[in-house]
């Protein structure tokens, strides 16, 4: 009997394999340039199973990739001609300990799973901003959600985590076992062993809260930065909005989403925002007929489209899932950057207007999206940067997402010269050179960006530089504890350290 076979007959899950009728269905990932033809897709239903599949892929040589929601769109959760250990379909369950406030979440649950579960009992967690995303990959990554400027960051919150390592064994981690491994963890991704479960402290929630989209054209752009500019001198914990600057491909003109979050009355949250839900608040415009609306520049100064109501906490993550740049389906890429205080510069953002309106999006059905999170710092900022791996000084607040709807060579290289048009005018740090744009999108020595291109830290952007350089030095001595043969090498790898104790980062 062939290894393979011995495998076969041992794993209790479901394998699936090129040819199998639910083949394509098991590699299908949130963005379809992350798709990537596995040799073997390993639905995994128990911790033996997950055992099982490290040996098989270490003793075939096989790529090993890590799927929890499947939602990074840069292949980190496929692997090519590879090995894919799928918690998605038998690892998702969710129970609640209402008495001592705690969430235990299996590896392959999303954030809609938790969310429903733990409102039940007047709780909750932070946890993202979008429903459909892993809890596993935001929890594990740092993990920003509506809740942040109360609680702290999804991994802030995080008590406890069960995996299974590189050498099939299963340890728990947390402040009192395992503890160097726990702090990895928190930061680290997935570089030391497939995470079967979570467990999240809770915090008291009501059962709703304000929230919704306030949609203006682009036409008002300087009016719309003017009032957020002011607005966020003073977040509150309670509150947080994110500013979306549009462009899709059923759009005939850009569009300045502002997506808004109180965590109380809608009769309270309709009072904070007042001057997002008229302008001529905070602009000292007074209308001449205080039964018509209020025009500034040939515009209204009131939002097109207002979504906002007293809504279920557990639709709260929901409210995004619509948009089209969010939905499943595309091809994507999405970059990161911060941007110092959150201040719009409104010269930048007239040059992105203008970029957008310039690109065929209509023609070649692309979607433009430019994010920028409004969150009090406070709970973030009170984690000391030693208690865990996550790089702190380097989280973002903004991202730029370029989507497209039909998956060709062509759409791709439209796709890269879009996002860098639009990191050129916020992060030019973030990008290459342009001479490299041109360029066939199949040819990985070309353009592309560091994470499109290979995950590994040491490749264009150094550990040093993401965790400084102590936490790095850290955390490569834990990977050659823990992962010495790189098998987890998805998802920013950490290098090990050298036999020699020389550092080569």
């Amino acid at each position: 009997m062939s290894e393979f076979e011995l495998y076969r007959k041992s794993f209790q899950g479901d394998l699936v394999l090129p040819g199998d009728p639910d083949y394509f269905q098991a590699i299908e990932r949130w963005a379809v340039n992350s798709v990537r033809k596995a040799r073997i897709v390993a639905f995994v239903k128990t911790d033996d199973d997950i055992t099982l599949s490290i040996r098989y892929a270490r003793n075939a040589n096989l790529s090993l990739a890590i799927r929890g929601g499947g939602h990074s769109n840069v292949g980190a959760s496929s692997a090519e001609d590879g090995l894919v250990i799928d918690l998605s379909r038998y690892f998702r369950r969710v129970s609640v300990d209402a008495h001592s406030k705690l969430a235990f979440v299996e590896g392959g649950a999303v954030w809609k799973d938790v969310d429903e579960a733990v409102i039940e009992h007047g709780l909750a967690v932070v946890g993202g901003t979008v429903n459909h995303t892993g809890v596993a990959g935001l929890t594990l990554g740092g993990g920003w959600g509506w809740l942040q400027g109360t609680h702290g960051l999804t991994v802030d919150n995080l008590h406890q985590v069960t995996l299974i390592l590189a050498d099939g064994s299963r340890v728990v981690a947390n402040d009192t076992e395992n503890t160097e491994l726990f702090w990895a963890l928190r930061g680290g991704g997935c570089n030391f062993g497939v995470c079967t479960e979570f467990v999240f402290r809770l915090r008291p929630q009501r059962r709703t809260l304000y929230a919704g989209v306030l949609l203006y054209p682009f036409t008002v752009l300087e009016d719309v930065v003017d009032v957020l500019n002011r607005w966020s001198r003073d977040v509150k914990q309670n509150e947080a909005a994110m500013v979306n600057f549009i462009k899709e491909e059923d759009m005939e003109v850009p569009m300045i989403a502002v997506v808004v979050v109180y965590n109380g009355s809608e009769t309270e949250g309709r009072s904070n925002f007042r001057a997002l839900l008229d302008l001529s608040e905070y602009l000292d415009i007074v209308p001449q007929d205080s039964a018509e609306q209020v025009i500034h520049n040939g515009c209204t100064l009131e939002p097109v489209e207002d979504t906002t109501s007293e809504i279920a906490f557990e639709k709260l993550n929901e409210m995004l899932n619509s948009r089209r740049v969010i939905m499943p389906g595309l091809s994507r890429f999405m970059r990161g950057f911060f941007n110092p205080e959150c201040r719009l510069d409104v010269e930048k953002l007239r040059h992105y207007f203008e970029v957008l309106t310039e690109l065929p999006c209509q023609e070649r059905r692309l979607n433009i999206n430019l994010f920028v999170e409004y969150v009090n710092p406070t709970k973030v900022q009170e984690v000391p940067d030693d208690a865990m791996a996550l790089a702190r000084h380097s989280l973002n607040n903004s991202v730029a997402m370029v989507a497209w709807s039909v998956d060709t060579p062509e759409n791709t290289v439209l796709g890269r010269k879009a996002m860098w048009e639009v990191l050129n005018i916020f992060a030019p740090e973030k990008v290459w050179q342009p001479a490299r744009l041109d360029t066939d999108a199949t040819n990985e020595s070309k353009f592309q960006f560091d994470e499109d291109q290979d995950h590994r830290m040491a490749n264009r952007r150094s550990g040093k530089e993401l965790y400084g350089e102590e936490k790095y030095r850290k955390l490569q001595k834990l990977k050659r504890k823990y992962d010495p043969d790189l098998l987890f090498n998805k998802w920013f790898t950490i290098e090990p350290e050298p036999n020699d104790n020389t550092n080569r980062a």
